[in-house]
């Protein structure tokens, strides 16, 4: 894989989470930063507390949100080896007696990122975070040894999962309506959570090699499995995972084919690709035709607009010899929209959710 669609890809994955909620209310300086039961999250999934999928791998990427955890700004991690403290902020992680130091990615005053240290054991644990030498409350949380979330293009773990078609080592588009894998191809599936380091080292882009046995991880396109050749980190980044993957040849074409995964039996979130033959624009994408897709996403912007009409005509008969009397009500309402054209592509499917 190349260094450009390495760091291209990278890029984007450090800023999912912070596009994801936005930023919360920010509290004045000098007073202790603060978090709530349930602010730490899988960075990928979101999956809440109590979910599931809602808890945090060894190794993996997770977010913490509260108030006046960090500074105004962002501020984003951008060498190895990685920090323990970022702008102010660091995170800290007790279990089984002892105190971890998670790896800091980014950190705003609403919303900060970082990696759960791979020496952390699983089971319950307690976060505290630390910003300009004020300490917050603590908040309990369950730590795994794997529990996988998919990144998304709509950057809340729904929809559109984020996935590489593997063309060439130099070509590697990434998944969308107009960038369909075709059955039989090759995938690059990026997550986190698959587990603990290979090395323990948290602090450095990953090493390629398989982090779990392979007869743990199942993936499944469209309902049928699907071959994985690698299920590791990926040496872009670090808490980064990626699962390479063969699409099942007798998988329907569709534009938002279901994809999850699951690791020695835990579940991921619910995703989508979008799977052709022709390896380019997915059928009907939206109802429409290839042509008039191709139109709408050569634009820079959509504008969409939804014309609800609607008639009722009640009829009431009365207690005395009389006609029934029928009312009739004509209510017209229209609605209008303008998306740029990357959202649409980064869409679950439906122009509302874009």
């Amino acid at each position: 894989m190349q260094s450009l669609i390495l760091m291209k890809i990278r890029n984007f994955l450090l800023s999912v989470s912070v596009v994801a909620f936005g930023l919360l209310a920010t509290t004045p300086a000098h007073t202790a930063p603060v978090i709530q039961q349930g602010a730490a999250v899988n960075g990928a999934s979101f999956a809440v507390a109590g979910a599931p999928s809602s808890a945090i791998a060894r190794g993996s990427i997770f977010v913490v949100f509260g108030a006046g955890i960090g500074p105004q700004g962002l501020v984003q991690a951008n060498e190895f080896p990685l920090p323990l403290e970022l702008g102010g902020t660091s995170i800290q992680i007790r279990s089984g007696g002892q105190t971890f130091d998670a790896v800091m990615l980014y950190t705003t005053a609403g919303q900060v990122a970082a990696v759960m240290p791979s020496a952390v054991p699983a089971g319950s644990a307690e976060v505290t975070l630390r910003y300009n030498g004020e300490t917050s409350n603590p908040i309990s949380i369950e730590v795994a040894e794997r529990q996988v979330g998919l990144f998304t293009r709509s950057q809340d773990g729904k929809g559109i999962a984020i996935v590489q078609n593997y063309v060439s080592d130099i070509e590697l588009p990434v998944n969308a309506i107009n960038q369909s894998i075709k059955p039989g191809g090759v995938g690059i599936l990026w997550a986190t959570g698959l587990g603990a380091s290979a090395n323990g080292d948290d602090r450095h882009a990953g090493i390629v090699e398989n982090v779990v046995d392979l007869s743990q991880v199942k993936l499944y396109v469209g309902g049928k499995e699907a071959e994985i050749a690698y299920a590791g980190r990926s040496n872009c980044c670090a808490g980064v995972d990626q699962i390479n993957f063969v699409v099942p040849q007798d998988v329907p074409e569709g534009c938002f084919v279901p994809v999850y995964l699951t690791v020695g039996g835990t579940i991921s979130n619910f995703a989508s690709i979008s799977v052709s033959e022709t390896g380019s624009m997915c059928p009907k994408p939206y109802g429409l035709s290839e042509e008039e897709a191709e139109l709408l996403l050569s634009k820079d912007n959509i504008r969409v607009g939804v014309v609800n009409l609607t008639q009722t005509r009640p009829s009431v008969s009365l207690p005395i010899p009389a006609p029934p009397i029928t009312n009739y009500t004509d209510i017209g309402v229209g609605s209008f929209f303008e998306y740029s054209t990357a959202a649409l592509l980064d869409s679950t499917g439906v122009f509302g959710n874009a």
